[in-house]
């Protein structure tokens, strides 16, 4: 013989009282870890977000940083090289002005050697008003019939003209 099972009877749900109701929201899309409270005594769904800041992590300033870095240190080397050839080049320009006024001088004065204070200075005897300096560098230059070369230090390094 066979039992017979009665069907169980459910409790009927107030809307006015309810007691455990759960509201299904969809998650918002988006940065951030969302965490969610049921409150089975009132069927609250409560949003318990973290603070979502917007930002930048330590790790990425650290690697814009090194990327920084690595990026000055390939370009002041360069950034050396670059001001040193300017100056060698400016410095020659002086040498061969240098060059020219003293051969000059010595055509028109007859002179077998000349003093840089003989073509530079004011006035209009001198050949070169002046001679800016670059780096530091002085002219004092003696320059004679069988000179071919003149030359000036400029910041441990020697620049040299022949002529």
């Amino acid at each position: 013989s066979k039992k017979l099972i009665k069907p169980r009877k459910f409790p009927k749900l107030s809307l006015s009282e309810p007691k455990y109701l759960i509201y299904l929201k969809p998650f918002p899309i988006g940065k951030g870890s969302i965490r969610t409270n049921i409150n089975p005594k009132i069927g609250e769904y409560n949003n318990m977000s973290k603070n979502t800041k917007k930002g930048f992590t330590l790790v990425e300033i650290m690697i814009v940083v090194v990327i920084i870095g690595l990026l000055a240190a390939m370009a002041i080397p360069a950034f050396n090289k670059v001001r040193a050839t300017s100056q060698n080049k400016a410095v020659t320009n002086n040498l061969r002005q240098f060059a020219s006024a003293a051969q000059q001088f010595m055509l028109d004065q007859g002179a077998t050697q000349v003093v840089s204070d003989d073509i530079i200075g004011p006035g209009t005897d001198k050949y070169i008003s002046v001679i800016s300096s670059v780096g530091g560098e002085t002219y004092i230059i003696t320059v004679g019939t069988g000179t071919t070369r003149i030359s000036t230090v400029i910041s441990g390094r020697t620049v040299t003209y022949d002529f």
